[in-house]
Parts: structure tokens; sequence; C-alpha cells
């Protein structure tokens, strides 16, 4: 045992000067490397032993007393989770150059990263001062929130410039070419035709869930704005060859589909729905036309397809399930009325946890969930209005600044980036009203933070925004185009 423990230290001793030179020369490119293998190198050090790419066995999931009774405890292997300390290594090394190197920070902190700090105050207060879990509260906060929101931080100063923004790009064809192979082994060695799949993001004590579907969008949502800004702009590079970006687009929503939850479908598509919608200014007239045609023959497809399977299995088990939708409807009735009776400050991070579990021992095992099924009620009971106004204004925040570059944008790039970081937010929380997918550990939350940042860090630049125009001049502009000029009148427009 000492023999063992003398010898990692003098690893340590030699690897750490070389890991630390290589995080301080090379930041974006460790970040991204990462963002590739970090999910499988997680898988390994939290199971070793076992399969990192994907759960082969029977499907294991937490309902009802099973969650109640799972471990809340944090070890030594959870403290020292990878993804934590690599991301508490950057800021770690960005500090000490500016203090030792007298090096200031180029960007200051905007108005979305003050209010992620707000809001990670709060669930520290809540996780130290009322949680009846304080530490699993806190790693809570660090894995869930806290790191993601660090990483929109370090992604937002790392990238800087469109090479920077290529790279980032790349990254994420990796990593959905390496989710795509392991999913589709896992539904090959794994049978049952609602088979969910998890892919290498599975969590919990029983390997039971998975967030998969933040990871799918994010890779679809950063490759077709990759697709469609090498289709408008010829001087454009990108990330990967055309074969692979489709394949990787029609790849990502068999993905969402296949892990058979209706919040996570209906978060697709509302999100694609909206970057069409938004992005229908920024098209050519022939383009408007061939997706309106397209959407008038889908959509009577899918009614027809919808109608086919009123009698199946998809309808009875997963879609029209009338008993899970009544379970959550009690669910949420229950935990209404305790959230109501806290509504400034919550009841405590985690806490839900022991009012299902005293539901549950009055109305039977049967008569609510074990887990919420919804995201917002969730902060909302644990953190009071004052956790979800704060949550939510980070949100909007994010969606105002994809918002200003959707109407400032001097190009098309720049505007199609601003759609996309409006289209990503509603993937991404949409499912949150259906599932607890917000507060559940897994590597989606960092990409996501880290796209957007990487989005408003390439381009919510001054010198990336066209003037702001009032209203005033909108419409004297408009009311000079249909007035005829006359002749040898000059118009300054």
């Amino acid at each position: 045992m000492m023999l063992a423990l003398l010898l990692l230290l003098v690893a340590l001793l030699i690897w750490l000067p070389v890991a630390f030179g290589l995080l301080s020369r090379r930041p974006l490119t460790v970040l991204l490397i990462w963002l590739v293998v970090g999910p499988v190198i997680s898988n390994a050090i939290k199971w070793p032993g076992a399969n990192p790419f994907f759960w082969r066995g029977p499907e294991s999931q937490m309902h009802g007393s099973a969650y109640l009774t799972l471990p809340s405890n944090v070890t030594v292997k959870e403290l020292l989770e990878p993804t934590r300390v690599l991301v508490f290594a950057l800021l770690a090394i960005m500090v000490a150059e500016r203090i030792v190197r007298k090096r200031r920070t180029q960007l200051s902190l905007d108005r979305t990263e003050k209010m992620m700090a707000l809001f990670s105050a709060i669930l520290v207060c809540s996780s130290v001062f009322f949680s009846a879990r304080t530490i699993f509260g806190l790693r809570l906060t660090l894995d869930v929130f806290v790191v993601p929101f660090f990483g929109y931080y370090l992604a937002r100063r790392f990238v800087t410039n469109e090479w920077n923004y290529r790279l980032l790009n790349r990254a994420f064809v990796y990593l959905g070419l390496l989710v795509l192979a392991a999913c589709t082994v896992e539904r090959l060695v794994n049978q049952g035709t609602f088979y969910r799949l998890k892919g290498p993001f599975m969590q919990g004590a029983q390997r039971g869930s998975s967030i998969l579907h933040i990871v799918a969008i994010v890779i679809f949502f950063a490759v077709l704005l990759d697709n469609i800004t090498t289709r408008r702009d010829r001087s454009h590079r990108p990330a990967a060859k055309k074969e692979i970006r489709w394949l990787l687009l029609l790849a990502c929503p068999l993905l969402v589909l296949m892990t058979w939850s209706r919040g996570n479908w209906m978060g697709l598509i509302l999100g694609f729905w909206v970057l069409l919608f938004l992005g229908r200014r920024l098209m050519k007239r022939s383009q408007r036309l061939a997706i309106a045609g397209l959407t008038l023959v889908i959509l009577p497809l899918g009614a027809i397809g919808v109608l086919h399977l009123r009698s199946s299995q998809v309808m009875d088990q997963r879609v029209g399930n009338v008993a899970n939708v009544l379970g959550r409807f009690a669910t949420w009735k229950a935990v209404a009325g305790e959230g109501l009776e806290n509504p400034v400050l919550g009841i405590g991070l985690n806490n839900t946890r022991d009012v299902l579990a005293q539901v549950s021992g009055e109305q039977g095992a049967d008569g609510v969930y074990g887990t919420v099924h919804n995201s917002f009620l969730t902060l909302f009971t644990e953190l009071g209005v004052v956790g979800l106004l704060s949550y939510l204004a980070i949100m909007v925040s994010i969606a105002q600044s994809g918002y200003r570059l959707y109407r400032q944008g001097k190009g098309l790039r720049e505007r199609w980036r601003g759609v996309t970081v409006i289209a990503l937010l509603i993937a991404y929380l949409l499912p949150g009203v259906f599932a607890n997918t917000l507060q559940m550990f897994g590597f989606g939350h960092l990409l996501v933070f880290v796209f957007a940042g990487g989005l408003v860090g390439a381009t919510l630049h001054p010198e990336n925004l066209a003037e702001p125009v009032s209203a005033f001049d909108r419409a004297r502009r408009r009311r000079l185009m249909r007035t005829p000029a006359r002749v040898g009148e000059v118009r300054f427009s």
C-alpha cells in the first residue's frame, strides 16, 4: 500500500507540471479534446470494469420508492469528478496568469455571467442553510449548474475568432460520430422495441437515466448552423465534409426519437420550428416556398401516422399512457402545495425528495412518483420565486444575446447564429417541463453552455453588429421607397 502511494505521488510530481503547462499554453485545445472524450473517460472512472460507451443488459429505471431509497452521500471518487477538476484547473490557471503575469482579461463579466454568479450563490445558500443533504446539494450545485456556467465563461474567452469557432464545431462533429457509433451498437445488443437509448451518458447509481437528448440537440444545431453557413457563405470553411454533416443531421433526430420521451420530441420539434420561423427572413423566396410545401406534406402524413398508431403499443406504452399522465398531475399537485407554503426562498435544495417520500407513505406508492417530473416546478419548490426567476433571467439574457445578433448582425452568418442560440435554448428547456432534465447530472449541460458561450464570444462584438436603426428611421425608409423620386432629386437614406 505504501509503495503504491509513493508511486502515485511520484507520478503526480512528474505529470502535474506537464499538465499545467499544457493547460496554460493550449487551454482551448484541452477543453475541446475533453468535450469529445470526456464522457467515456468519466464512465470508466465511475464504473471501472464496465463498458464505458453504452449500457448493456436489462433496462433499469428509477421510479417511485427506488429513487427514495437511493443513497445521497458523496464518495471520494465523486469529489474528484474529472470534468469538474478540468474546468476548475482552467479557471485557476487563468487567475494565476492574471496575478503573476499581470494580464488583464480581455472581456469583463457580461450580464449573463453576473446572473449566473447570483444564481450560484442562491444554490449554495440553499444547500448550506435549508437542504437536509448539504454535501449532496453542493455537489449538485457544482456539477449541474456551476461547472456548465464556467464552461460558458471559458468558451466566451477562448472562442474569440472564426478559426476557434471552427475548432469548436469540429469537436461537436467528432463527438457526434462517437455518440452515433455507441448508440448504434447499444441498440443492436439490447432487445425490446421501446428500449431507451442512453449512449455514453448513463447517470445515477443504477445507470438508469440519461440526457442523451441534450447532447443530440447540441450536435444537431451546431452541425445545422455549419451547414447553413457553408451554403450561404462561400468563404466559410465547414468543420466536416458534406456527407458527415448530413449523416449527423439525419441521425441526431433519430437518437432523440429513440429516447422515447414526449418532452424530448417536443423540444427538438419546437426548437427547429422556431429556427425556421425566425430564419424565414434570411432565406430566399424559393427556399421559403420549398419549406412551406414540405411542411404541408409532412403534417398530413404525421396525422395519418398518429391515427395508425392509435391502437398500437407506441400509443399505449409511451405516448398515450393515461396512468402516467395522472400520476404526474398528482405529483405536481403535491409538490406545488409544498412550494406555495414557502414561496420566497423555497424548502431547500433537493428537499422535494422528502416531500415525495412523505406523500407516498400517505397515499400509497402508486399515488405519486419519486421525482417531480418538472424542472421548473422543482426550482420553484426548492428555491422559491427568487431562485426560479434567477434561473429564468440567465436563459432570457442568453436569448437576448441571440436576438440581438438576429436583429443587428452585419451579415447572414451572424444573424443565423442568433437564431440558432434561441432555437437551442428552446429545445434544451422545453423537456424540463415534463421531466427533471435540468437537474440531472450529465455532460449535456456543459455542451449547451459551451456552445452558447462560443457563439457569443466569436460573434457578439461591435464590429460584427450593424448600427441599430430606430423605428422612425425604418418608417422614413419605407415611406421614401413608396414615394417616386423627382427628376434630379438626390435622397440620402
